[in-house]
């Protein structure tokens, strides 16, 4: 009887060692709405905004304007990421803010919602990506409450190859 005693005893400190030392880590799988390659046409030149997945806990974008002579210009460098128990979105605009990551802490979240903030950052403080259609993301910019810009994208379709 000691011996089962002693048996259950380590087997629920180990299983409560084992739980205790896993780190929560939010899903991005949540957020695979943002994924692919998205546009915004403009008179003359075409914004892109394209996601990957890197990995299970990191998404990777990338902002750019491609003008109609074909000149491109690299906007922003993006990061939608799980770390530390936390959904955080980061951004690198070029030439701005000695090209440092910004971050930004989810703060609310549905299906096709995803709200991140950063109240310490002049602008934005807030950038909400919404999926508004099958084929739409757009993207909310605000500072302070007030709303800076509501960009509409929408997805750009995969061409068919021939064979």
């Amino acid at each position: 009887m000691r011996n089962f005693l002693k048996f259950k005893f380590l087997l629920f400190a180990t299983t409560l060692l084992v739980l205790s030392s896993c780190e929560h880590k939010p899903d991005l799988n949540n957020y695979n709405w943002i994924l692919g390659e998205w546009e915004i046409r403009q008179d003359h030149s075409e914004i892109f905004e394209v996601w990957k997945p890197v990995s299970d806990t990191l998404y990777e974008g990338f902002n750019f304007t491609v003008k109609e002579d074909g000149d491109t210009t690299m906007n922003e460098h993006l990061w939608l990421e799980s770390r530390e128990g936390k959904v955080l979105l980061s951004a690198k605009l070029y030439g701005y803010n000695e090209d440092e990551r910004i971050f930004f802490t989810l703060t609310k979240k549905n299906k096709r919602t995803a709200r991140f903030e950063n109240k310490r950052y002049d602008l934005p403080t807030v950038i909400k990506y919404h999926k508004s259609g099958m084929h739409f993301l757009e993207v909310q910019i605000s500072s302070n409450g007030e709303n800076q810009a509501l960009i509409k994208m929408h997805k750009v379709e995969k061409k068919k190859r021939r064979k």
